[in-house]
């Protein structure tokens, strides 16, 4: 029931008003809807007794003003709240009760600092008021002191824990010890969300060594380390990677691959991966690199080719700077152009048994194998050549010809061809004349350094002027010696040709096993009757003709 207080007034009011409250009970009604409600009215419940001087129970309606402060006497007034009849909202007085809920009539600032228009502004931020009440005219002392009822004291503590355990919104610096979860399962699309000024969120250790920028400018995560940038890993540590770690941008590891990268199912990269450096697939190559204006370009695994690749200068360049060796591909007008101390050149099989070079020395070519030097073929004939084969310097079935120009006809050229037989044949020839029926003459000295003395010489002899029986007297390498019977043929003169066998090459089978594989049809004569359809009159320069 209400507590009553008998307080003196002015001289006109004296001994007239008394003024029972019951402060406990409104306080703690308003602090139970702070600490439940989640959004309480901004209102607190007053009661109390008006008595004339006489003590006997007022009735009526009385203007009232609520004043709160922050001290017990003087201090700073923080927020009014007048109740007035000019504006309808007297307080009415029945049987000496009245109640009152403050905050419900004209709520206006104090004249202390800051501005205060709500209750709620006012209980946030003083832990200690003291309630003044005037009545008409009179204001009444002493103030009261607002108080909280038992349970309303826990309005200060959550599940037990005070409000400095919490963080709240205010711009205040705050500081949680322990862990942070943040969990926005069904509640929408980020866990958490941060706005700044400079960066979204800053995070640095005790001693300042790495810290790292969210949301900074530009950049999502800007981050520095004396060890490193960054550092990213799976539980186990089977794959990690450090971003910004020394002299290195990124430094990776993975026990299957240390970097993926993929655009689509059918674009990717693989670096560092089961054996390879780059591995990479694409829809139209596996790598594409080039220089700023693309004036140079090189594609890898383009199509069903390895390398593909474009310059103004070279397709290709490759230099050895130790030994100075260096080729250019696709420069010019070349496919190929090599430059090298040794060769320009060099190409082999993979147990050496064949190789050549070009550009070695003095020789434009020089090829070495256990089968043979060279080997040349005319796929469209069927003609082919085999150089240093066997005992052969060329071995091939084709005709081996000469080439001179025409004499007459600047469009066309002479071709002969060389005498065939079934001996590596040697020969000599010249001219003499008898004398008294006898002449004996030297052979270039040549001819026997490379002719069988003893094997397969002959001598065809051919007079001048008229015919004349002529015979071998003598016949070897190095002379030979004519004569004639016939007197009137004493002093003729005469021309001769004296063939041999070459040293050396007496056992070498006409008829001999083919290799595996060869192969030695009579060539093709197709393009030749075609240049004989197109020109009828070269018809009559052929063998057959």
């Amino acid at each position: 029931m209400p507590v009553e207080k008998e307080v003196a007034m002015g001289s006109e009011t004296a001994n007239r008003w008394s003024l029972g409250r019951l402060l406990p009970v409104a306080a703690a009604a308003f602090c139970a809807l702070v600490a439940l409600a989640a959004a309480p009215p901004d209102l607190m419940h007053y009661q109390g007794v008006l008595r004339d001087a006489a003590d006997d129970p007022l009735d009526g309606d009385f203007d009232m003003v609520f004043r709160f402060w922050n001290r017990k006497v003087g201090g700073d007034e923080i927020l009014l709240d007048r109740h007035l009849a000019s504006q309808g909202q007297a307080v009415t007085v029945l049987g000496g009760l009245f109640s009152v809920q403050i905050g419900s009539g004209e709520v206006l600032d104090g004249t202390g600092p800051g501005t205060y228009t709500s209750l709620t502004q006012v209980f946030a931020d003083y832990g200690n008021l003291w309630l003044e009440v005037q009545v008409g005219t009179e204001t009444l002392s002493p103030r009261i002191e607002v108080a909280s009822a038992g349970y309303a004291l826990n309005a200060a503590r959550f599940e037990g824990r005070p409000a400095a355990e919490f963080l709240d919104t205010s711009a205040t610096t705050q500081t949680k010890s322990g862990k942070l979860v943040v969990d926005s399962s069904g509640q929408g699309t980020y866990g958490i969300q941060v706005y700044g000024d400079y960066a979204g969120a800053y995070f640095q250790d005790v001693d300042g060594s790495g810290e790292a920028y969210i949301g900074f400018g530009d950049d999502g995560i800007r981050a520095y380390g004396t060890s490193r940038g960054g550092y990213f890993a799976d539980a186990d540590g089977s794959g990690y990677a450090e971003v910004g770690v020394g002299d290195i941008g990124v430094n990776a590891y993975g026990t299957e691959t240390a970097g993926y990268f993929e655009q689509s199912s059918n674009t990717y990269a693989r670096i560092a991966t089961n054996g390879y450096g780059v591995r990479g697939y694409g829809y139209w190559a596996g790598g594409v690199f080039s220089d700023s204006n693309a004036s140079g370009k090189a594609l890898l695994g383009d199509g069903d080719r390895g390398i593909r690749a474009y310059g103004e200068e070279y397709g290709g360049y490759f230099e050895d700077t130790a030994d100075g060796g260096r080729a250019a591909v696709g420069v010019g007008r070349y496919g190929v152009r090599g430059w090298g101390s040794t060769a320009g050149a060099y190409f082999k099989d993979d147990d050496s048994s064949g190789y050549a070079y070009m550009g070695w020395g003095d020789y434009g070519v020089l090829g070495r194998g256990n089968t043979a030097g060279g080997s040349f073929r005319d796929l469209d004939s069927g003609t082919y050549l085999d150089a240093a084969l066997g005992g052969s310097s060329t071995s091939g079935n084709g005709a081996k010809n000469f080439v001179q120009n025409h004499p007459f006809d600047p469009s066309r050229k002479i071709v002969y061809t060389a005498l065939e037989g079934n001996e590596a044949g040697t020969y000599t020839r010249g001219s003499g004349r008898l004398a008294d029926g006898r002449a004996v003459i030297a052979l270039d000295e040549t001819f026997g350094w490379v002719t069988n003395p003893d094997l397969g010489l002959t001598v065809q002899l051919t007079p001048h002027g008229r015919s004349c029986a002529l015979f071998v007297e003598e016949l070897g390498t190095g002379t030979i010696a004519v004569g004639s019977d016939d007197p009137a043929c004493s002093d003729v003169a005469f021309d001769y040709i004296v063939h041999g066998l070459r040293i050396g090459f007496e056992e070498i089978p006409v008829v001999q096993p083919k290799r595996e594989g060869e192969d030695a049809p009579i060539p093709s004569m197709a393009s030749h009757r075609e240049l004989l359809a197109r020109e009828p009159a070269l018809r009559a320069t052929t063998p057959l003709e």
